[in-house]
């Protein structure tokens, strides 16, 4: 259940440098629930009196006849009136379609309240409609990267039973390029069993966040407490032989896997996957096939499972036994029919061929992969690449042109990586051309639009670029990416912190955990002379950001408000920084020349 978020948080990268134009990202809608208004005569609504009904049916025609906000109104009076979980969340549901954040906090604080009221009964039971809401409100924070707040949510969906919901998380997180807050995340869970002491896979949790910042005594303590109360924890086991291996302590790693299996593990393909990672970072290990059929022999020979393993070996750069596999254990006629296992099967085929250097095998393979696909990305990349390479960019063109028919729901990832392939190939001119011609062709389209405008921006073309990010924000008002990147292009480049400010200070509201949001609004109050609230925006953002732009702008803000002291210790992290050269450590020092030069 937990293996996603314990390899997130072991691997993720502390620090992350980033350009500062933000990743393109395709807009997402806003998380809604399929409940429907309470009608008289339904369980909601038995029991109330005359006027209490004949506000409901009234909040039932507001919806009906589009009114959602008058609608959210009218449900958030009856809820308060009656203590009703549903009816605060057909606020909340009304309050989200009519846009108005306010109604909509106003309902999620209810509704929460009155969860809080009831779940604090001991016979209190999680209906449908409870863990509609939670997903819905998980997901929503999701998407406006509060890590934290998403976090809350999935603890308690796994608390009640609901156990994909953290790996669910970690998938998003994985997907969005972000570092990983965990000084904020640990605070949430710390917060979280100080109400839930024995909640062990929050326990588990943190552990994996204190292991990510090698604090590996904390996390050994937290995985033992856990283990001392239930041995059989498998996920506190897997967690536990991680640690173990990333510290060196393989043989200890390897009697934490076996004790795993003996408590059940054998049946889940991580203990498996695990036990030979461990064996062949081992003095003198080699990979025989006689390892890899032994373990097959474990578990049920399905094609989920070789398509696991097979990726597994690929990873490691067994391309050789990863293709005897598969060969070994073909789909069945049944399993061919599902496409995402025969999507995947093929990809697995054209990664295969592409280690060994067979390029025409690969080419086929690639051409057969569909999005059904978790490797479609990698597929399309790879197929664009050998074209390339062995047939010309003229026929490389071809292809992209017949995939964007083939596939148009992935219009945006195929233009992207196209896109990137143009810039590599050192074709600046094709790939503006490209942009503006896939612009031209599709101009409702703000996910490409917004490509554009990143790279108008990195051709200093600010007018166009300014002119795209206005659109997008006119479009998409509530989009906390478009809003973050027109305001701090007005800042930046435009020196209007009138216009930008009020636009920052929208995108922080939606995503507040947002480091680069963070940034940009420090670094637009600065520009405003509001050197204080700058300092303290810029502070959170390099504790959770700490690349070389975002450190610059906090000493910037650290000097205007005469804490040098501070500046000090942060110049001196950055003088240290891998990611600076000498050159850079020049600027740096004439930059800020009240500062001495850190001793190495």
């Amino acid at each position: 259940m937990l293996r996603v978020l314990i390899l997130a948080a072991l691997i993720w990268p502390l620090t992350a440098c980033r350009d500062r134009t933000p990743t393109a990202a395709e807009p997402s809608a806003p998380a809604s629930l399929p409940a429907s208004p309470a009608m008289p005569g339904d369980p909601v609504s038995a029991g109330l009196d005359k006027p209490s009904l004949t506000q409901l049916l009234q909040a039932h025609l507001e919806e009906r006849y589009q009114h959602p906000a008058n609608a959210s109104q009218l449900y958030l009076s009856q809820a308060r009136l009656h203590g009703d979980r549903s009816l605060a969340q057909d606020a909340w549901r009304t309050a989200q379609r009519a846009g108005s954040a306010s109604l909509a906090l106003e309902a999620v604080t209810l509704w929460r309240s009155l969860f809080d009221q009831a779940s604090a009964n001991a016979s209190f039971a999680l209906s449908q409609d409870d863990v509609a809401m939670m997903h819905a409100l998980c997901e929503q924070a999701l998407q406006a990267q509060r890590w934290a707040e998403a976090m809350f949510w999935q603890l308690s969906l796994d608390r009640y039973g609901h156990h994909d919901a953290i790996d669910s998380m970690l998938e998003t997180w994985m997907a969005t390029e972000q570092p990983m807050p965990r000084d904020a995340l640990r605070a949430q869970v710390d917060t979280y069993l100080k109400q839930y002491p024995s909640h062990d896979e929050a326990h588990i949790v943190c552990a994996a966040l204190l292991a990510g910042d090698e604090r590996y005594p904390e996390a050994f303590q937290r995985l033992n407490d856990v283990l001392h109360r239930h041995p059989d924890n498998l996920d506190a086991l897997f967690a536990k032989a991680l640690v173990e291996q990333r510290l060196g302590h393989l043989e200890a790693a390897l009697k934490t896997v076996h004790t795993a299996m003996a408590h059940g593990g054998q049946q889940e393909f991580r203990f498996g996957l695990l036990r030979i990672d461990i064996e062949l970072d081992l003095p003198g290990a080699t990979l025989a096939d006689r390892h890899i059929h032994q373990f097959v022999q474990q578990l049920p020979a399905s094609a989920r499972a070789i398509n696991e393993l097979t990726q597994f070996l690929l990873d490691h750069h067994h391309a050789d036994a990863a293709q005897r596999l598969m060969e070994h254990y073909p789909l069945t006629e049944q399993e061919a029919q599902d496409a995402g296992l025969l999507a995947h099967r093929q990809a697995l085929r054209g990664v295969t061929a592409d280690q060994l250097d067979d390029v025409d095998a690969a080419l086929r393979a690639f051409q057969q992969v569909t999005p059904a696909s978790p490797l479609f990305a990698h597929a399309q990349l790879r197929l664009l690449t050998l074209t390339q390479e062995s047939q010309g960019n003229d026929a490389a063109a071809q292809l992209m042109r017949h995939q964007r028919e083939r596939f148009p729901d992935q219009l945006l990832l195929l233009v992207q990586l196209e896109f990137s392939a143009l810039q590599q190939a050192q074709q600046p001119e094709q790939a503006s051309a490209l942009l503006e011609q896939i612009v031209d062709a599709y101009p409702e389209h703000d996910g490409l639009r917004y490509l554009r405008a990143m790279q108008r921006m990195a051709q200093q073309q600010i007018p166009q670029a300014l002119s795209d990010l206005q659109l997008l924000v006119e479009h998409q008002p509530h989009n906390p990416i478009f809003l973050n990147a027109y305001g701090y292009m007005l800042a930046d480049q435009k020196q209007d912190y009138a216009q930008a400010v009020p636009l920052l200070r929208r995108a922080i509201t939606l995503a507040p955990d947002n480091a680069e949001i963070q940034d940009s609004l420090g670094w637009a109050l600065y520009g405003q002379g509001q050197y204080d609230e700058a300092r303290q925006w810029l502070a959170r953002a390099y504790n959770a950001l700490p690349s070389p732009e975002v450190a610059r702008h906090y000493l910037q803000a650290l000097m205007a408000t005469h804490n040098e002291a501070e500046a000090q210790r942060i110049l001196g992290q950055l003088y240290r920084s891998s990611s600076l050269d000498q050159a850079a450590r020049s600027a740096l020092l004439q930059q800020f020349p009240t500062l001495r030069a850190p001793s190495p």
